[in-house]
C-alpha cells in the first residue's frame, strides 16, 4: 500500500528475449500459489505472501488486475507476531509473583531454594 499512500520501495525485473505464449497464464498461477494465506490459528511468526497492491485483504486477486501494460503490479504482504517487550515484562512478573505466592504457600523458602538448586 505503500505505492498508494506514501514511500515504498520497489524491485523492478526485466525478461530478454521473448516471453511463453502462455505467460500470463503462468504468472497467475504462480502468483495465486504463493498468495498471502491467513491462517488464523497459526503458530507461525512470520507469513507472507503476494496481495493486491489496491487491497491487501484480496488475497486471491478476485478483484484486481495485476497485469498493467507491459508491467505486472503487486504486492509483498509480511505479518508478523510480535509481543510487546512491555507486556512481556508485565505478564513475566505476574507469573513470577504467582510463582513465588505458590512457592512459599507449599515449601519453606530453605527448602524451595534447595529444590531450585537441583532443577
Amino acid at each position: 500500500m505503500g505505492l498508494l499512500k506514501g514511500s515504498f520501495t520497489f524491485a523492478r525485473f526485466q525478461v530478454d528475449g521473448q516471453l511463453p505464449k502462455a505467460f500470463l497464464n503462468f504468472v497467475n498461477s504462480r502468483i495465486k500459489a504463493n498468495s498471502f494465506r491467513d491462517v488464523p490459528k497459526s503458530t507461525e511468526e512470520k507469513r507472507l505472501g503476494w496481495v493486491s497492491i489496491t487491497d491487501i485483504l484480496d488475497t486471491d486477486f478476485e478483484n484486481a488486475n495485476y497485469a498493467l501494460g507491459d508491467y505486472l503490479i503487486f504486492s509483498l504482504r509480511v505479518d508478523r507476531k510480535l509481543i510487546p517487550p512491555k507486556l512481556m515484562k508485565i505478564k513475566l512478573m505476574e507469573e513470577e509473583r504467582h510463582f513465588l505466592l505458590k512457592a512459599a504457600k507449599t515449601e519453606s523458602t530453605k527448602q524451595w531454594l534447595a529444590a531450585l538448586k537441583t532443577r
